[in-house]
């Protein structure tokens, strides 16, 4: 990182100098270039009259009026980044400029772009900027009207609000107007254009409002947006049940965009989405992508209260919306599907990629105190951890005192711009609970460590709780729900609502010490790493008879993660005893839950195993360990596997989610060890599934299953991908999946090779992720390979130039070495040097220098 490496931070926040009440756009779109006329009604906003200073990049200005009268050159600045208008008038006026961008060479799909033959916009977080000169901070929120005028080719042509204009010219244009008449800042300013088919429905609110629902696609996605239809409508439904919220707009619409940086984005009326997150047939989605559409659009239409109506005062309260709207979706994916085992998926998830960040160089707070380049802190701690304070607030002051917090929250700051601070204010107004020591979760970053232990006090016990602390913090604020079992598992006391708030502190219980089983943290009521001596026999106690569901999960669990991590130092098969132990017990019952039955047998991810063992840990032989325990697994289990694979047999029609969607992942889970195992028993049966499917979901598996039989067939697993690229090669989100199988079990040369493939394109986001994400995540032995590191770092030098928002997010695994081994650190370090000579943008040089520091 250089000196001159522009830091925003939170203390220096300031509010701005001037605010815009009032826009009006005219966006003229050509073939070539694009013009965009502005009109701001500006106001004064401090004691002193300052310069008015606006934001731009790659901008090429026409024209600068003040109340209708052009500006002189020497009255206004022009810089790459800003324009200045030196002596502006005091009070209010009106400020009109003309600039003209070239969409069509914006690779970097911010701003307004164009993919494929439509444009649209991507202005979240300063990507309006790009659009035309603004005060582009989410504290200035303005009603905004917009008139797009384009060629006839272009009939779809959309923005926020409601429709109030549609003309045609008399040259044959189109011209259409939109009006929003909830203020917001510019990151929420939405604009479509092309040729794109709709799909209509309707909703009718709580208060009787008819809604109309609009989907957008192309045309050869037109009939893959039924259950996206049918999600919004459930979205909304559960929002005024659960929240009070209702629409309040004419029309919610959504588009789907094939080149799109994010999963979606909650633009005010007009959600422009990543065609991987909307759309959804038996053919083109997983089960796991169902759900995941289904929570996308949950999560992008909660935005409309919590973060567009209210929405955040500066970046770094990026959580105040978002991570409010993760808990929202997950509570709506909790209260539609299973709640226990959404629990243990979500989670599963913070452990493995939110811990990580939090023990790794670009670990950050909640609310962070400074960055480079806000891009870079769109990341599960904002989005995930965020989410989990939420959930605490929720559990320390109850549901219904956390309803009326949010409906204080609502209707206090309707149409502002606010902070974590006046969230919690809510909350605590609300509730009547001191919650000053609680706000440090948003500003104290890492994840707060509990030692856990039992002595005996009397004819009782004493269980005390020490939290460890980084150098510098406080104690947090957590509840500790615990509940008080017997060696045998008999229950002893359920629902001790405990709270921790100093460093150590200790409850006395009516219970010997030599009889006692805490489950500690039900629920996982706070995101953080319980430290509690327990062996083998006593978790396995905890998985059997412990009532909270996520603790009889977790106690298998760290089953599995101790023997693991004890097997990769000292490969004794007598390690695996305790695995084999608790998925025979699992699988006894398999018929009373699926779904939970596949998330106990669902082996961790390898970074929670390197997590668990610390420093100087090879990768490559963690994952090597954990195939090796899958092998002996499958070679123990394959007479008790056998019959259960066979009553999972596929059930049809296809049905997505439910008892059918369990089922197909426990028949994926369980094959995968006997092919682990080189058990070619299931050869026949895996062909004929593959062939046989009406479903995406079964044929991934397949694949999968496949793909880990390869290492000693490898003809099933290039006949699968054969056909399934002679059969879907049209599909992009299908050629994304075919990518994704390869890069997950290629070597280092299979790698290579499909960057080099007439399919793959870097530009392309999704496509970019299907190799570069899962190569670098899911195939230690292909990344860790001598030329792995460089083969990433070359695509990452790429997209520096091209989509540094992108090169920044696919370098992070690279930047995680901490815990390797030596040798693979020091490759590591110096690929990482080697990056920072070359990368220009904030975006990558904030990441690369912070884990080089």
């Amino acid at each position: 990182m250089t000196d001159a490496t522009a830091v925003t931070r939170l203390a220096d926040y300031r509010a701005p100098d001037w605010l815009i009440s009032q826009v009006a756009l005219t966006v003229t779109i050509n073939d070539g270039e694009t013009e965009i006329a502005a009109t701001l009604e500006l106001a004064q906003n401090s004691a002193d009259l300052q310069p008015l200073v606006l934001d731009g990049e790659g901008l090429e200005t026409l024209s600068v009026a003040i109340d209708g009268v052009i500006l002189d050159a020497d009255a206004y600045v022009v810089t790459a980044t800003t324009l200045t208008v030196l002596t502006p008038p005091a009070g209010h006026f009106t400020l009109q400029t003309r600039v003209r961008i070239k969409p069509e060479s914006n690779t970097q799909l911010e701003g307004l772009y164009k993919s494929g033959d439509m444009y649209c916009t991507q202005c979240e977080a300063e990507g309006f900027r790009r659009i035309t000169w603004f005060l582009d901070r989410p504290d200035v929120l303005a009603i905004w009207t917009v008139r797009i005028d384009a060629p006839a080719s272009m009939p779809t042509l959309l923005s926020n609000g409601n429709r109030v204009g549609d003309r045609t010219t008399a040259d044959g244009r189109r011209q259409v107007d939109w009006s929003d008449p909830h203020p917001k800042p510019a990151y929420l300013f939405a604009l479509v254009a092309g040729d794109l088919v709709l799909r209509n429905d309707r909703f009718t609110t709580a208060s009787g409002r008819e809604v109309d629902l609009h989907v957008y696609t192309r045309q050869a996605d037109a009939d893959k947006v039924d259950f996206a239809i049918a999600s919004i409508k459930q979205a909304m439904a559960w929002d005024e049940r659960r929240f009070g919220r209702e629409y309040d707009l004419d029309v919610f619409q959504v588009v789907a965009v094939g080149d799109f940086n994010m999963g979606a984005m909650e633009n005010k009326g007009l959600n422009i989405f990543n065609t991987s997150c909307v759309l959804a047939t038996p053919d083109v989605a997983t089960d796991d992508a169902y759900e995941r559409v289904e929570a996308i659009i949950g999560h992008e239409y909660f935005h409309n209260w919590s973060g567009n109506r209210v929405t955040c005062r500066d970046w770094f309260q990026l959580s105040l919306k978002e991570g409010f709207t993760v808990y929202r979706d997950a509570e709506f994916t909790a209260d539609l599907r299973s709640r226990p085992v959404k629990r243990i998926q979500d989670v599963d998830f913070l452990r493995t990629h939110q811990f990580a960040e939090d023990a790794g160089p670009t670990s950050h707070p909640v609310r962070p105190a400074e960055y480079e380049e806000i891009s870079n802190f769109y990341t599960v701690t904002i989005y995930e951890k965020g989410a989990e304070v939420v959930r605490m607030l929720e559990t320390l002051i109850g549901r219904d005192q956390f309803r009326a917090g949010s409906d204080l929250y609502f209707e206090r700051f309707d149409g502002q711009a606010v902070t974590c601070d006046d969230f919690v204010d809510c909350m605590q107004q609300a509730s009547g609970r001191d919650l000053t020591q609680f706000r440090r979760w948003y500003s104290q970053n890492g994840t707060p460590h509990i030692n856990v232990s039992v002595a005996a006090d009397g004819d009782g016990s004493r269980i005390t709780f020490r939290q460890q602390l980084r150098d510098g913090q406080a104690p947090f604020h957590m509840p500790m729900p615990c509940s008080l079992y017997a060696a045998d598992g008999a229950l002893l006391e359920q629902g001790l609502s405990w709270e921790l708030d100093q460093v150590e502190q200790s409850f006395s219980v009516n219970q010997p010490s030599d009889d006692l089983l805490v489950s500690v943290n039900q629920g996982f009521a706070a995101p953080v790493r319980i430290h509690y001596a327990l062996d083998a026999s006593q978790r396995d106690v905890l998985a059997r008879h412990d009532l909270d569901g996520f603790n009889r999960w977790d106690a298998g669990r760290q089953i599995v993660i101790e023997a693991w991590a004890a097997y990769v130092g000292n490969a004794d098969a007598g390690l695996i005893d305790p695995i084999e132990h608790l998925f025979d017990a699992a699988l006894a019952q398999f018929e009373q839950d699926p779904a939970l039955t596949a998330e106990i047998i669902r082996l961790p991810d390898d970074s929670q195993i390197l997590d668990e063992l610390g420093a100087d840990v090879d990768p490559v032989r963690v994952r090597q360990a954990g195939d090796a325990i899958r092998a002996e697994l499958g070679r123990r289990m394959g007479e008790l596997i056998q019959p259960i694979l066979l009553a999972l047999e596929p059930v049809k029609p296809y049905q997505p989610g439910g008892d059918q969607a369990a089922k197909r992942s426990l028949w994926c889970l369980l094959a995968q060890l006997l092919a682990h195992a080189a058990d070619d028993s299931i050869a026949d049966a895996l062909t004929r599934r593959f062939v046989g499917a009406d479903n995406l979901t079964d044929r991934m598996n397949c694949m999968t299953v496949a793909g880990v039989m390869a290492r000693h067939n490898p003809s099933m697993f290039q006949s699968m991908l054969t056909i399934f690229h002679a059969d879907w090669q049209h599909e992009p989100l299908l050629l994304d999946q075919w990518f994704q199988q390869q890069a997950r079990f290629g070597d280092f040369d299979a790698i290579s090779a499909l960057l080099e493939h007439a399919d793959f394109s870097l530009g392309n986001p999704n496509r970019a992720r299907s190799v570069l994400g899962v190569f670098t995540r899911a195939n230690p032995e292909a990344f860790h390979a001598p030329g792995g590191y460089e083969l990433l770092a070359g695509c990452v030098a790429s997209l520096d130039v091209s989509n540094p928002q992108i090169g920044a997010r696919l370098v992070i695994p690279l930047t995680r070495y901490k815990n390797w081994s030596t040798s693979q650190r020091e490759r590591a370090i110096h690929v990482l040097k080697g990056l920072d000579k070359v990368c220009q943008s904030a975006d990558c040089r904030e990441v690369i220098g912070k884990a080089l520091k």
